[in-house]
């Protein structure tokens, strides 16, 4: 594993996997590494915003059982596709939610695509909301001459809002948790749920 990938992940998650598993790490690699490295795999812990559709399926092939996100959204996964070919999907939404509660503030955006931000912008500067933090939003990242890089009470972090070490490290060892759950045949404890 790369030092990136040790400082993301704890080594329960790893630790688990091992035992029953070989860990193929692609970092941060092409879709064409990707594809090539996914062939013949049994479960994929995915951790990226590649799209997980029917080319990387079909790389997979046919053993594929599970596929296990480290995020609580799902739209870089083909659902309909996974399902239709009877593959096990899991994610950590929960992880995310119990995170957010203690640092809540003022204000917080979670779609980015309901976010009307012309809205936002003029209520931010009429001082109706008194803070927003935004941790996805449409285009990511935002340019910078974007009127909401420039509001003193508008906070942008662009998908980090979970990458604390507390809460990343419960987000691998869940979804590593669901990828041997799904192997063992067993029920994951986080399944997608749509």
């Amino acid at each position: 594993m790369t030092p990136e990938t040790n400082m993301m992940f704890n080594d329960e998650a790893f630790s688990k996997m091992k035992k029953t598993a070989v860990l193929i790490n692609v970092g941060r690699g092409v879709r064409a590494d990707l594809l090539e490295k996914v062939k013949g795999v049994n479960a994929i812990f995915w951790f990226t915003k590649e799209k997980m559709d029917r080319e990387m399926l079909d790389a997979a092939g046919g053993n594929l059982k599970v596929i296990a996100t480290m995020s609580s959204g799902y739209d870089h996964i083909d659902v309909e596709e996974v399902k239709r070919r009877g593959i096990l999907i899991g994610n950590v939404p929960q992880v995310l939610h119990n995170a957010v509660a203690e640092l809540a503030i003022g204000l917080f955006i979670a779609a980015a695509r309901l976010v009307d931000h012309d809205a936002l912008i003029r209520a931010l500067k009429e001082e109706k909301i008194w803070a927003a933090g935004l941790d996805v939003m449409t285009p990511e990242p935002l340019p910078p001459d974007h009127p909401l890089t420039s509001l003193k009470n508008c906070f942008l972090l662009p998908h980090l809002g979970s990458a604390t070490f507390r809460t990343r490290e419960e987000m691998a060892t869940l979804t590593a948790r669901n990828i041997l759950c799904g192997l063992d045949g067993e029920p994951l404890p986080s399944p997608l749920v749509i």
